[in-house]
C-alpha cells in the first residue's frame, strides 16, 4: 500500500491548523511524524484514514484518490490499514470476543478470525486475558489489545497515533518490539506519530519528519 499526501491543507475558523503537508510512504517502508501537542499530528492521522476531509489538496491511497470514491469502496480500503490509537472496547464483550469482531470486520472468516484472535492475544502477551472484560484491562493491557487488533486481517499498512506514552517503559518496549517485528516479518507498512523525539531511534532505516506550525517536513533518514 502506498499513501500519498499531495499538499494537503486544513483550515478551521481560526486560521490553518495544516498547511501544504506532503508525504508518500509505501509498505513496507516505516515513517515517523514527530511534534509537540496540538501540532495537528492527529488530524493528519485522521485525514489519512479518510475520517476528515482536508479544505485543499488530496490523499492518495495506491494512486487512486479517496476523495472520489463511494463510502463502500473508501470502507473496502480502509479494512487495509490498522489504527493503533486510543483503544475502543465493546464493554458487553469480553477480551477475545472484541477481536473477533474486529476481524469480521476486516472480511476474515470465523474459523480465520479464531486462529488470528488467538494468535494475536498471544503475541502481545494477553492470552490469560482473553475471557477479561475491558474494564478488567489496565491502560497499558488495553494498549495491547489495541496492537493485537491493528494487526489483525490483511493489513498492509499500519498508523500509530501516539498512544504509548501511556504505557511504562518495560511494558512500552515489550509491545513496540512486537509492532515493528509483525510489520517487517508481514511486510507492512507503517506511520508513527508522536511528541517524542526518541521514538525513532528504537526503528532502524525509518523516514523522519517533523509537524510543527502546521508544515510537515522531512528531516535526515535515521539508521
Amino acid at each position: 500500500m502506498r499513501i500519498e499526501l499531495i499538499d494537503v491543507t486544513y483550515r478551521s475558523a481560526h486560521g490553518p491548523i495544516i498547511t501544504n503537508a506532503p508525504l508518500s510512504i509505501e509498505s513496507p517502508s516505516i515513517a515517523v511524524i514527530v511534534g509537540p501537542t496540538g501540532s495537528g499530528k492527529s488530524l493528519l492521522h485522521a485525514i489519512m484514514r479518510a475520517d476528515v476531509r482536508p479544505t485543499t489538496g488530496d490523499v492518495l491511497i495506491d494512486s487512486t484518490s479517496i476523495s472520489g470514491l463511494s463510502a463502500s469502496k473508501i470502507r473496502a480500503i480502509m479494512r487495509r490499514l490498522g489504527i493503533i490509537s486510543t483503544p475502543i472496547f465493546h464493554e458487553d464483550l469480553n477480551l477475545f470476543e472484541n477481536m473477533l469482531l474486529v476481524a469480521a470486520g476486516r472480511g476474515l472468516t470465523r474459523e480465520e478470525a479464531t486462529t488470528a484472535a488467538l494468535e494475536g492475544l498471544a503475541d502481545v502477551g494477553l492470552s490469560h486475558r482473553r475471557t477479561s472484560s475491558p474494564s478488567q484491562l489496565s491502560s497499558g493491557e488495553k494498549l495491547q489489545a489495541g496492537v493485537a487488533q491493528a494487526l489483525l486481517g490483511p493489513v498492509e499498512m499500519i498508523l500509530v497515533d501516539d498512544p504509548f506514552r501511556l504505557m511504562d517503559e518495560a511494558s512500552f518496549r515489550t509491545v513496540f518490539d512486537v509492532l515493528t517485528s509483525s510489520c517487517l516479518r508481514r511486510g507492512i507498512g507503517m506511520i508513527v506519530t508522536t511528541t517524542d523525539p526518541l521514538l525513532a531511534q528504537l526503528i532502524p532505516n525509518c523516514d523522519r519528519y517533523e509537524l510543527r506550525d502546521g508544515v510537515l517536513s522531512s528531516l535526515a533518514e535515521v539508521a
